[in-house]
């Protein structure tokens, strides 16, 4: 019998207390800004996995926070465009193990990884896309998280969101991994997610289940996502080529109605990541934002690397001459101007009824000269946007600037006078 140890004299609610204090946000949650990597899906926190093998009272004290992040990992295979086993065995114990023990509701954030390029040839596509679509409604139906996060090479990033992708420049811009993070706000959300889940009817578990000429659903339409995370890699490398500005990077948003396109639909907030993107897909991107989006309210870009990226480190193809830098931070302002010019022109277009963004966020403002730059960008170009933060700014069309925690002051008394009319209403 092991012998109890200082630890485990401790109350209960104050063990319990400690365990809190090891738990995250889930995997991968403090690399969002870099760029995209297999690396970063390893999970850093391995402690309560550690703490889950002491004991067994110790697994049963951090059992809930076991499953709480979970990471699934595609595989190829070479009987089916994708795995079979993965499917219809890992899934299924998965899915038997967590409705065994109660854990659909512990589950916060799900995790999609491959380090492989799904990219099936056309008579093969429909069937790729019906086992995902498979794949996807089991993971949905079941667990109830906040945030699902996939991190995958462009096609296969592609093939998972039922893009339409266009790659033919994809190999010019050498972009290893692509990442999209979906979020929703609220528990609520996720309640009212789950409740429109919960039936098992549209659900099916073999392909023969949906006919020929049935599309399946994407996951861009199953859960109303509120907000979009798209972190699209770096285009360094284009910048070596001739007329670079005419070449498209891999994107899964483009003009055509594909279920990824319909992700914009429903966000209030979406968070676009590009390392030195060039002007003419700036203005694509916001394009399409502004053309697809209905109650978009904040945006936030970052198009320079973070302070500890080693983008730049490749010193070979910079001291060939093959990389114009110059060209880079150029693009990156002229991207700049044009955000801001789109952000100064919404005022005209509030009566009718389309997308206004209230909230701009800079991830770049750690860059002294862009934070710079951007200042006074905003003074001249966007003349009803005022400075909130070092790197945010508000739309202000009225000049009555109001601070964060004003706004959320004036909310709540708008709902308790909501509640007071609606008590009185009650009373007559």
């Amino acid at each position: 019998m092991t012998k109890p140890t200082l630890l485990d004299r401790l109350p209960e609610e104050l063990l319990c207390q400690i365990i809190g204090y090891l738990d995250h946000d889930g995997l991968c949650a403090t690399s969002i800004s870099e760029e995209p990597a297999i690396e970063h899906t390893r999970d850093p926190f391995p402690h309560i996995k550690n703490m889950s093998l002491m004991s067994k009272e110790w697994r049963a004290r951090v059992f809930p926070m076991l499953f709480a992040h979970l990471h699934l990992k595609l595989v190829n295979s070479d009987s089916t465009p994708l795995s079979d086993d993965f499917l219809h065995l890992d899934i299924t114990k998965l899915l038997q193990f967590c409705s065994d023990y109660n854990m659909a509701d512990k589950v916060r954030t799900i995790l999609v990884s491959s380090a492989e390029i799904f990219n099936p040839e056309q008579q093969n596509r429909r069937m790729a896309s019906i086992w995902l679509e498979l794949f996807w409604k089991k993971i949905l139906s079941t667990f109830y998280m906040e945030t699902l996060t996939i991190i995958a090479p462009p096609p296969t990033l592609a093939l998972l969101t039922r893009a339409s992708t266009r790659d033919e420049d994809g190999w010019l811009f050498k972009i290893p991994y692509q990442r999209l993070d979906l979020r929703r706000h609220e528990k609520a959300d996720v309640l009212a997610a789950a409740a429109f889940m919960a039936n098992p009817e549209p659900f099916v578990d073999t392909i023969s289940g949906i006919g020929d000429d049935e599309d399946p659903t994407s996951v861009s339409i199953l859960v109303d996502w509120k907000d979009v995370t798209y972190n699209q890699g770096s285009s360094l490398n284009i910048y070596k080529t001739y007329h670079y500005f005419e070449k498209r990077p891999p994107c899964i948003f483009t003009h055509e109605l594909t279920p990824a396109f319909n992700l914009f639909v429903n966000i209030t907030s979406f968070s676009w990541i590009m390392v030195f993107p060039h002007y003419n897909h700036v203005v694509r991107m916001i394009d399409i934002l502004t053309e697809a989006t209905k109650r978009l309210r904040r945006l936030e870009v970052q198009f320079v690397p973070t302070p500890g990226s080693t983008v730049l480190d490749d010193t070979d193809l910079i001291s060939r001459g093959d990389l114009r830098l110059n060209d880079c931070w150029g693009e990156v302002s002229r991207g700049y101007h044009h955000i801001a010019e789109m952000l100064s022109t919404q005022q005209p277009m509030l009566h009718l009824g389309a997308t206004i963004i209230r909230e701009f966020r800079c991830l770049d403002c750690h860059h002294p000269a862009m934070k710079q730059e951007l200042d006074e960008l905003f003074e001249e170009v966007a003349l009803d946007w005022k400075t909130f933060a070092d790197d945010e700014w508000h739309w202000d069309p009225n000049g009555e600037h109001v601070d964060q925690d004003d706004q959320y002051a004036e909310t709540d008394d708008d709902e308790e006078d909501t509640d007071e009319e609606n008590d009185h209403d009650e009373g007559d």
